[in-house]
């Protein structure tokens, strides 16, 4: 088969990528390389079956013959206009794609879809509200909107909720958490140690797209990500043993146990997708650790 893979140079495009070139396929990866990097496509960059095209989603595809579409690029907040033509051109962009190929549509949306209030067992019919300030979400509700629309495509709607691994971005709250943990000698968290988190490990979330993949069709959006929280300092201290550290680490324990960790109900990703987490927080932190000490002068630098 061959696929198209939208922002292939971020963190969930490029390992999604990888999962497909792995199974035999072809890709053409597209990116403007706005927040994506060419090093998260290292391992794949001069696979023959991989074809990279540097392209703004906002513009018109360049003409090709495909069979499954995967669409995942999103832009830096930092231009919020920019990021809203992205969820609204791009996602026409790639459903007038999928249309003109008669391929299946896979896009990757997420938990800001639901709001930023929910803490717990967020199904997918939980009703929203759309909040304009919030361009994540709403961006989020224009691309399921958009595609809600085309009837007779194939499209699958995926809700990512918070992961972590390989070719995370250093400046996200994990990334950023675990570099200074293993670079820096003392480190302030600015939260309470008890404050739960939650996140999925990115293999746990390539495997639910895989699955996606492979199933003849399903019609509403379906959630991944982990149904376990862990405290902020659990998760520190996991990161110090495994790591090797000797950072040492002080918490604001007056601000609070605020809730930080919007657990997905994921039942019906379990039923339809067949799909479950496999890796809990000390292996997924492992890995990512051993990842992180491989290209060290590129991560922790």
């Amino acid at each position: 088969m061959k696929f198209l893979v939208t922002g292939v140079a971020g963190f969930m495009g490029s390992n999604i990528c990888l999962r497909i070139l792995n199974k035999g396929h072809e890709v053409i990866g597209l990116d403007n390389l706005s927040t994506g990097s060419k090093s998260n496509m290292l391992e794949f960059m001069y696979n023959p079956l991989f074809h990279f095209i540097i392209h703004d989603m906002t513009e018109s595809f360049p003409a090709a013959n495909v069979d499954f579409i995967i669409h995942c690029a999103f832009p830096d907040l930092k231009d919020p206009l920019h990021y809203l033509k992205t969820c609204s051109y791009g996602t026409f962009n790639v459903a007038g794609m999928a249309r003109r190929n008669n391929a299946k549509l896979i896009c990757i949306t997420g938990d800001r879809i639901y709001g930023s209030n929910l803490a717990s067992n967020v199904s997918e019919d939980v009703p929203y509200i759309i909040n304009p300030t919030d361009a994540i979400g709403t961006g989020m509700q224009i691309m399921e909107s958009i595609l809600n629309n085309y009837k007779t495509l194939d499209i699958r709607i995926l809700r990512v909720f918070n992961s972590y691994g390989p070719k995370m971005e250093k400046k996200s709250f994990i990334g950023s958490l675990m570099k200074s943990i293993m670079t820096k000698k003392k480190i302030d968290i600015p939260f309470n140690p008890k404050t739960p988190i939650n996140f999925c490990f990115v293999d746990d979330i390539i495997d639910g797209v895989s699955c996606a993949m492979d199933l003849d069709k399903f019609g509403s959006p379906i959630n991944l990500g982990s149904e376990n929280n862990i405290l902020l300092g659990d998760f520190v201290n996991l990161v110090i043993k495994e790591s090797k550290s000797k950072c040492k680490v002080s918490y604001a324990p007056s601000l609070g146990a605020e809730d930080l960790g919007i657990i997905p109900n994921v039942d019906k990703a379990k039923k339809l997708l067949h799909w479950k987490q496999k890796i809990d927080y000390p292996k997924g932190i492992k890995i990512y650790i051993e990842y992180l000490k491989q290209g060290r002068n590129k991560y922790l630098d």
